[in-house]
């Protein structure tokens, strides 16, 4: 009976820590703290899990119940999926299948994800036969997917041979969403091109002239204090997020007094 409750407890434990995704090396202070704390609890002073047991815990039990009540959820409901791909420092692709869902317990729209494929290349055929797979191998109806999202590329978004074009095969009444943040960053940056492009090298000279310099950086803390300036760093501009020179911006103009002297 003890033995029962001590594993219910360190089962409770690795759930706690894939819930909040804290790394597993926290199990190898936590179960002395829960001695520390509760001293008089046999339980407690039971717990011997650590980094290696709670991962297996995890990976070999909490994960798979997961994937299974994830499945069993969307056998019976309509969702979305969103595709993304990337790839990692060992140049291998990987596309995250990520669906969307309206979960009745919780009484509110739920993101899971679905799962982490490996893929040769993103090519619509490839990441269309993958998708397939995966909701095959789980027994998930194709008929359950309402909508698809990702991201505007042409071999997501052509109409003839793109992934948009072999989703609407298989169900023509299926809606697909192309990223709404990319296409107002595309908008904004075209917008950009009627303003003069001295204020863009501006924004990123002065930036370069501060911030890479540490003897800068103090003279520039020193003079904020004399302008009664908020002592914040100066914002970078994003190459890849042109939205994000609208803070940057914003941050020189609260920062000018101090930028001026």
């Amino acid at each position: 009976m003890l033995q029962k409750s001590v594993e219910n407890a360190e089962l409770k434990l690795s759930g706690f820590i894939a819930e909040h995704n804290l790394p597993f090396r926290v199990m190898e202070h936590l179960p002395e703290i829960l001695k520390n704390v509760f001293p008089d609890s046999v339980i407690a002073g039971k717990i011997t899990r650590g980094r290696d047991k709670t991962r297996n815990i995890i990976v070999k039990k909490l994960a798979p119940d997961a994937d299974q009540a994830l499945s069993e959820k969307l056998q019976k409901c309509k969702f979305s999926i969103m595709l993304d791909e990337s790839t990692d420092k060992s140049v291998v692709k990987s596309m995250a299948v990520v669906v969307c869902f309206w979960c009745p317990q919780l009484k509110r729209v739920c993101d899971r994800l679905l799962g982490l494929v490996e893929v040769p290349s993103a090519i619509a055929q490839i990441m269309k036969g993958e998708v397939d797979k995966l909701l095959s191998v789980r027994n998930i109806p194709k008929e359950n997917c309402i909508g698809f999202g990702w991201d505007n590329a042409s071999v997501n978004m052509g109409e003839v041979t793109g992934l948009k074009a072999l989703v609407k095969i298989d169900n023509p009444y299926v809606i697909v969403v192309g990223c709404v943040c990319h296409s107002l960053a595309l908008c904004a940056s075209n917008a950009s091109k009627e303003i003069p492009l001295e204020f863009d090298e501006f924004v990123r000279d002065l930036y370069n002239y501060i911030q890479h310099s540490p003897k800068r950086i103090a003279a520039y803390a020193e003079f904020q204090g004399i302008t009664d300036t908020k002592n914040h760093r100066l914002l970078k501009v994003c190459d890849v997020r042109w939205l994000s020179l609208e803070s940057v911006v914003m941050q020189i103009l609260e920062q000018w007094r101090a930028l001026k002297v």
